[in-house]
């Protein structure tokens, strides 16, 4: 069957600067990209591949003492098998992603689509799991880089709606060795989601990418309103002025911040992007941030 992909979202000119993107990795650098299983224990003919921050329980032995030399934190080498490597893809459809202007879930659609190709190209398979209503619904296992308009069709099926606690959906996600997951939320409702995902981060790769819309931290409005919560449907009446603009901007970028620091202090590779930001420079940013490509 034909797929019936969005191509307002997935345009011809998207796929085209992914490809030329794709172009400009270096292949076997720095990443899981290759399609190896990492580990730790280095046998025979395995290759160095990336580093992971070090955690107490962790040889000694594996330490990259040329990095703390230079940075003063310690990370241990990971080693690449010759065995496939799975990359799970987590996008947040709550109702809150729906805002913004273009909207965040399309941003959201973008990244997790861009980080497939690339991952897909080389030597990965990928999975995609939608995260709504506290449920995850998941893709089928992608293995080859054809596959990657049927990854656009399953994500254009998809739309927001509904509330969720993102840190009961996260304890959902399967703990399995040999895995690297990609996080793609607004971090909106999740009071619970700290514990969740260092859990999930614990053995694994993670990578945290917090979208948000312009809209999310600023606003002209001024006056009275009846503001309705757009995922529990709840309303407050508010009356919005300087003192209450700034309150507002202080507050959210409070909440970056908070997410920001959680990351730093679990070293769990975090990215920001805001919707008015460039997707393909975001998406290789991210990736390249978190030591997971690196470009020509």
């Amino acid at each position: 069957m034909e797929n019936q992909y969005n191509a307002q979202i997935f345009s011809t000119s998207f796929i085209q600067q992914l490809a030329q993107l794709r172009l400009l990795i270096k292949k076997n650098l720095g990443s899981n990209a290759h399609g190896g299983v990492s580990t730790k224990s280095r046998g025979v003919g395995d290759e160095f591949n990336f580093h992971l921050p070090y955690n107490p329980g962790d040889d000694f032995k594996h330490i990259d003492w040329n990095i703390y030399a230079r940075t003063e934190q310690f990370y241990i080498k990971q080693y690449r098998q010759n065995k496939h490597f799975a990359i799970k893809i987590f996008v947040d459809l709550s109702a809150s992603m729906i805002q913004g202007n273009p909207r965040k879930i399309d941003m959201a659609k973008k990244f997790a689509a861009g980080i497939a190709y690339l991952f897909l190209y080389n030597g990965c398979s990928i999975q995609i799991g939608i995260m709504q209503n506290d449920s995850i619904l998941y893709s089928k296992l992608y293995r080859h880089s054809k596959y990657i308009k049927d990854i656009f069709t399953f994500l254009s099926q998809h739309h927001p709606q509904g509330a969720q606690s993102l840190g009961n959906v996260i304890q959902k996600i399967p703990r399995k060795r040999s895995q690297m997951y990609v996080l793609i939320s607004d971090f909106f409702h999740a009071p619970n989601s700290f514990a969740a995902i260092r859990q999930l981060a614990a053995n694994n790769r993670t990578l945290l990418l917090h979208l948000c819309a312009v809209e999310d931290i600023m606003t002209s409005l001024s006056g009275s309103f009846t503001l309705r919560d757009i995922e529990s449907n709840e309303k407050m009446i508010v009356r919005i002025n300087a003192d209450t603009r700034q309150q507002y901007t202080q507050q959210t970028r409070k909440f970056r911040e908070y997410w920001q620091s959680f990351a730093s202090q679990y070293r769990i590779p975090y990215y920001f992007a805001l919707n008015n930001h460039d997707v393909i420079s975001s998406i290789a940013s991210s990736l390249r941030h978190a030591n997971l490509l690196q470009i020509r």
